[in-house]
């Protein structure tokens, strides 16, 4: 009879904040820079994504040329990491109501990173396909595919997901999944082996 693997124990509104924050500051900066990197691969300007990002607050005008490029970028870059520590925030709170429903989603490093690509997924398609046609019709303008699809799902859903597994999963778990990946062997399987010497 298999053993049911413990789960941890649901984490503190004080936790969710911190954690929601941090996380989403850290997928946000790989997201923002990820987002330039493919914005001047595709032949567009590398500063396009936090200046199409300001035009939230500062109107089209942000996107002409004559609105000045200094205030547009840095104002773009401020909006950007609020709402990644928004996003971040809702994101983990939304985990933590997950696993009410399926306790043991934490102990699974595999869901828990598939879980933060879905909700990277899931916040592209709510800002680019229902919110930015009625509201913001210049976020449609941007190549839904790389800077829409592949920039939410992966440099930010995935990098996030990553945070999860870090800091919020059991730290039982995070130890067997990180030496697995690395090859190393828990203290407890030394101990046994040497016993058995």
């Amino acid at each position: 009879m298999m053993k049911a693997t413990p789960t941890q124990p649901r984490q503190p509104a004080g936790q969710i904040l911190g954690h929601g924050i941090i996380g989403g500051l850290l997928a946000g900066l790989v997201f923002i820079v990820a987002e330039m990197i493919m914005n001047a691969a595709l032949g567009k300007p590398f500063f396009g994504p936090p200046r199409l990002i300001s035009s939230i607050v500062l109107g089209k005008a942000a996107l002409m040329p004559t609105y000045s490029a200094a205030k547009a970028i840095i104002i773009g870059f401020i909006l950007h990491f609020i709402l990644a520590m928004l996003f971040g925030v809702i994101t983990l709170a939304l985990f933590e109501a997950a696993r009410a429903v399926v306790p043991r989603l934490a102990t699974f490093p595999a869901m828990v990173l598939f879980y933060g690509a879905v909700a990277g997924c899931a916040l592209w398609v709510i800002d680019f396909l229902i919110i930015a046609p009625a509201a913001f019709p210049q976020f449609t303008k941007v190549n839904q595919f790389w800077n829409g699809f592949i920039a939410h799902t992966v440099f930010f859903g995935l990098v996030l997901g990553r945070y999860l597994v870090m800091m919020v999963m059991r730290p039982d778990v995070r130890t067997r999944a990180g030496m697995r990946s690395s090859g190393l062997r828990s203290p407890a399987s030394q101990a046994g082996e040497e016993r058995t010497r």
